[in-house]
């Protein structure tokens, strides 16, 4: 509804509503938010950007699970991190399509990725608490294959 009227935003006033699925509310919500959101900036009260995390590393343990990890220079523990993923080393951080994961508390990231011959680049970024989001981190590039190339 929001879409079609061009409003900016909902708010849900009763959060469990929403995550005990109250008549399938939360099963919804997954038809119209198909990729994770990143909470805007509040450029009112710092705009300085944070910098960006280094020593990207992309892995895939013996069990099968992907793993990143990255430095940060931030002991801030209210700073969070954000992970994209792109086919290209051309992409966008404004673009929601490559967020695999936001407001990340930790300097690592895993899931069950399948081997699907693809390869992808997979950049960081860290957010003050003031949501300000640093630049993209250099790439890690992986191959997400069994078979070595």
């Amino acid at each position: 509804y929001s879409r079609d009227k061009n409003t900016h935003g909902q708010a849900y006033f009763r959060t469990e509503n929403v995550l005990s699925n109250t008549k399938g509310v939360l099963n919804s919500l997954g038809k119209y938010y198909k990729y994770p959101a990143k909470v805007p900036p509040m450029v009112w009260l710092s705009d300085s950007i944070p910098d960006k995390p280094h020593s990207i590393s992309a892995e895939r343990n013996e069990d099968g699970l992907f793993e990143l990890s990255w430095e940060s220079v931030h002991k801030d523990s209210r700073v969070t991190y954000n992970v994209y993923r792109s086919e290209t080393d051309d992409f966008s951080k404004d673009n929601a399509h490559y967020i695999i994961a936001t407001g990340l508390k930790e300097t690592y990231y895993s899931y069950y990725a399948e081997n699907n011959d693809l390869a992808y680049y997979y950049y960081i970024t860290v957010s003050d608490s003031f949501n300000n989001e640093s630049d993209i981190s250099t790439p890690a590039f992986f191959y997400h294959s069994d078979i070595v190339k």
